[in-house]
């Protein structure tokens, strides 16, 4: 479920960009600026059980990831509030895709963006940004649905979204960031 709404909010900013043609679409920050609590796309699983120890499984699955082939996958959990995929392709070496983070736990991006904070320290951290979207599934559902999305300058397919309630008003420097996702599409 996780993979298929983060696909889909991949391809809107992919669609932005491309529709734009600029990067004001949806901003640019350097991949060394996408990451959780010290943890980034491509970590090794086995580093992150270094550093946290080792978390709890709750899911696995066959992904193909970078063609045909299918590959093992697995979701994780630390605690309630952090979740994030593996992926173990053809070198055998389970590495991060995906690292979701909703509470202000100590998880902060390298900028030190973390839950909690309002819109405003986003962007005082990140730069600027263009657009606000609001995901209408998550929003019936309860969820905090209005999101803002940033993309990994280097085009790698990394994004980094940072989710609030939707609480309507049009200055979105009050908007609490309740959830970040930081993933790799493919």
């Amino acid at each position: 479920m996780l993979k298929k709404l983060f696909s889909v909010l991949l391809v809107i900013c992919a669609f932005l960009f491309a529709v734009t043609g600029t990067v004001d679409a949806a901003p640019h920050v350097k991949a060394s600026q996408m990451g959780l609590g010290g943890v980034f796309i491509g970590t090794r699983m086995q580093d992150v059980v270094a550093t946290y120890g080792q978390p709890r499984l709750i899911d696995t699955w066959m992904d193909g990831r970078g063609g045909r082939t299918q590959y093992p996958a697995r979701t994780y959990q630390y605690g309630n509030s952090v979740i994030f995929d593996t992926w173990q392709g053809p070198t055998g070496v389970e590495v991060v895709v995906y690292i979701e983070v909703t509470a202000d736990n100590g998880w902060a991006t390298p900028d030190g963006v973390h839950v909690g904070q309002t819109f405003a320290d986003m962007h005082r951290a990140l730069g600027r940004y263009e657009y606000m979207d609001v995901d209408e599934k998550l929003k019936k559902k309860g969820q905090p649905a209005a999101f803002i999305c940033y993309e990994a300058a280097d085009r790698s397919m990394m994004s980094m979204l940072f989710y609030s309630e939707d609480n309507g008003s049009s200055d979105l420097s009050t908007y609490t960031i309740r959830k970040i996702v930081v993933a790799q599409g493919h």
